[in-house]
């Protein structure tokens, strides 16, 4: 699996906050920059699916791939029906920092037979969810709802 971006940030929202963010399909183009919308269909568990339209992109089919609860989650996406030939890996992580807080973590990875040549072709347009700036985003919307 490729790595394109990871990026963390601390704030003083609770993990709860965070997760609250993240559960929430419709705030997440208040946080990632190129998203215009963001569906999921059913509840934040493994195998639900929505779908997230980029700017400038034709939507995008993601999955819940994996969820602990108040504490990482896991969409999995592609683009089109045809063969997946690379598979993107959005990973948010939140942990409870000693003194209060919590640290958010995003990642994007690829996988796939053309994960490399497109993680190069398209890698800094693909990471932008785990940008310094998105995750700081992240961290006010759940710092507005402690």
């Amino acid at each position: 699996m490729r790595t394109l971006a990871e990026s963390s940030v601390e704030t003083t929202a609770s993990p709860a906050a965070v997760w609250a963010v993240w559960a929430d399909p419709e705030l997440r183009p208040q946080w990632h920059p190129r998203l215009e919308w963001a569906t999921l269909d059913g509840p934040l568990t493994p195998g639900s699916r929505g779908r997230w339209k980029p700017d400038r992109a034709k939507p995008v089919d993601v999955e819940v791939a994996s969820v602990e609860e108040g504490a990482r989650l896991v969409f999995s996406g592609t683009h089109g029906h045809g063969p997946r030939l690379a598979q993107g890996h959005y990973e948010h992580e939140v942990a409870a920092l000693p003194g209060g807080g919590s640290r958010i973590t995003h990642r994007m990875r690829l996988s796939g037979a053309l994960a490399a040549p497109i993680g190069l072709l398209l890698g800094r347009m693909l990471g932008v969810s785990a940008t310094p700036e998105a995750v700081r985003a992240v961290a006010r919307l759940a710092e507005a709802r402690s």
